[in-house]
């Protein structure tokens, strides 16, 4: 005698659809929140950018820097 599973490999699967939805607004928090950092550090002065080791040119830089890696 022989037993059959029938699986519908044709049904959406939910949880990947969910997990889908979830990462993109953990992304979109974080590229959020990261804007508000380039933006509140671009409105310091130079002065007090130079005291951070920065300059204007190297915000994003700096901000982004542990996404990617450079």
């Amino acid at each position: 005698m022989a037993f059959l599973a029938h699986a519908n490999v044709h049904a959406p699967n939910y949880r990947s659809i969910f997990e889908r939805i979830g990462e993109f607004f953990e992304a979109y928090a974080e590229s959020h929140s990261r804007f508000d950092r380039i933006d509140a550090l671009n409105q310091l002065s130079d002065e007090e950018l130079e005291e951070r080791g920065l300059t204007r040119d190297t915000i994003v830089h700096h901000v982004f820097a542990d996404t990617y890696h450079i």
